[in-house]
């Protein structure tokens, strides 16, 4: 569109925004359509108290989950066109106006959300605009069409790599439809497959799956498979936690490991989530030191110091290739064990877990003597891994268990769907004539006692 024309947009659809009502009964003329779509919504969760058409929808906006198909497809058109330009979000502008012009000063005014979700600032800003902020990063982590700057970044990698994933964007039955995480889940994947040089990104590419992969650190509900799988767990175990540190958001994962830990989660769903993010962030923070939040704060000073040379990327600020691959992926492990690990394991070679199983010998042995800390701590580790372990196998076992079959129907179905179905039928044919075989060259096995009783 000419500049004119996205002016004379811009304006009337904020026009709309900030329609004012002094008689609630005329809501419906800011737009008719949305109105009409979303009326049982708007009764349902009181939207139709709000003093502007831009709060009703605000309003809708927080409620997203338990929309009705059709209002869901109307917020979400709303949505795309705020997340395409920041401008036309009047509420983010309003409640954002003071933050936005203390850190992002020089950013352009349509993509302000991207200076504002940055993961230094958002926990700086004020309530009201943070509270609005975090609302847009969980509609962006819901659909890549709410990220504007990840789909641009990544558009070639999406279609070398998560083609059935943006077939859907083009499909009319999901114009209106959010895709759940489906194509932001598939770039992850082959983020971290690139750790393994099987394939190539981009480095704008990479720098948006890397935000994303931040910014899910600090509220799980950028995680959506986690998320939906685990919020029942969540309300039942960390609400108080929560509560404990100020409605803090980024203490929700750490709740949900403690209590995988303790083996406190009954939802199978959840736990195999639970274990999958553990397992998946893991793997991500191994490919750079950035998308290990905390661990990048603790190390920022060292880094200069001892890494001021080595180029960030692929896990070679933690460990040149392959040396750090080992306890320094566990920083208060690291710390407890760091005197113990000079003196145990001064000879071990780093990688592939040979220290961790160094000092798991050393904690064992009755000669070794370890620092308290050192060995409470790796036996709360051991106790998460004894845990990781028992989940996976459990999984499996669940996935592959097979029934017995409840009559001799199933059982034959059983065997007709088997892959090995003929060498069933073979070993069973095998069987059978063994038993004639013998028949036949014994004879009956049975006492012959009417035939002589009647042959005398």
């Amino acid at each position: 569109l000419t500049e004119p024309c996205k002016h004379q947009l811009k304006v009337a659809y904020l026009q709309q925004e900030q329609v004012e009502f002094d008689d609630k009964e005329h809501m419906a003329d800011a737009d008719p359509k949305f109105a009409e779509k979303c009326a049982r919504e708007i009764r349902q969760f009181k939207c139709d108290q709000a003093d502007s058409f831009e709060d009703t929808v605000e309003c809708l906006r927080l409620n997203y989950e338990n929309l009705g198909p059709e209002c869901k497809s109307m917020v979400f058109y709303r949505e795309k066109i705020e997340a395409a330009d920041n401008t036309m979000d009047d509420e983010l502008q309003r409640k954002c106006k003071y933050d936005i012009g203390k850190f992002c000063p020089g950013q352009n005014g349509e993509h302000v959300l991207d200076c504002l979700t940055n993961t230094k600032i958002v926990r700086l800003l004020q309530k009201e605009c943070k509270a609005v902020v975090q609302e847009r990063m969980r509609e962006s982590a819901r659909d890549i069409r709410l990220r504007p700057g990840l789909l641009l970044a990544c558009k070639t990698e999406a279609e070398t790599y998560c083609m059935d994933e943006l077939k859907k964007l083009k499909m009319p039955q999901y114009a209106q439809k959010v895709l759940e995480g489906a194509v932001v889940g598939c770039l992850r994947e082959k983020y971290r497959e690139s750790a393994h040089n099987r394939i190539d990104l981009s480095a704008q590419c990479q720098a948006e799956i890397t935000k994303a992969i931040v910014e899910a650190e600090f509220d799980p509900q950028l995680d959506p498979p986690l998320y939906h799988a685990c919020q029942d767990t969540i309300r039942l175990h960390c609400s108080a936690a929560i509560i404990q540190h100020s409605g803090g958001f980024d203490t929700v994962l750490d709740c949900l490991k403690a209590d995988f830990h303790k083996g406190a989660i009954s939802d199978p769903d959840c736990n195999k989530q639970t274990f999958s993010q553990i397992a998946r962030r893991v793997e991500e923070t191994m490919i750079d030191i950035h998308l290990d939040p905390p661990l990048l704060e603790a190390c920022s000073m060292d880094m200069q110091r001892l890494c001021r040379d080595v180029v960030p990327g692929h896990s070679r600020t933690r460990r040149v290739e392959e040396t750090m691959i080992d306890i320094h992926l566990d920083p208060p492990l690291l710390e407890a064990c760091s005197m113990d690990m000079q003196r145990l394991c001064r000879d071990v070679v780093p990688g592939h877990s040979r220290i961790i199983m160094c000092l798991m010998e050393a904690s064992g042995s009755t000669n070794a003597q370890m620092s308290s800390s050192c060995r409470n701590m790796l036996a709360d580790r051991n106790k998460l891994w004894m845990k990781a372990h028992q989940v996976i196998q459990l999984f499996f076992s669940r996935q592959y268990q097979m029934a017995w079959p409840e009559s001799w129907h199933e059982a034959y179905s059983m065997v007709a769907t088997h892959p090995n179905k003929v060498s069933i039928l073979g070993w069973l044919s095998g069987i059978v004539f063994f038993i004639l075989l013998v028949g036949c060259c014994c004879g009956r096995l049975s006492k012959r006692t009417h035939m002589e009783l009647k042959n005398r």
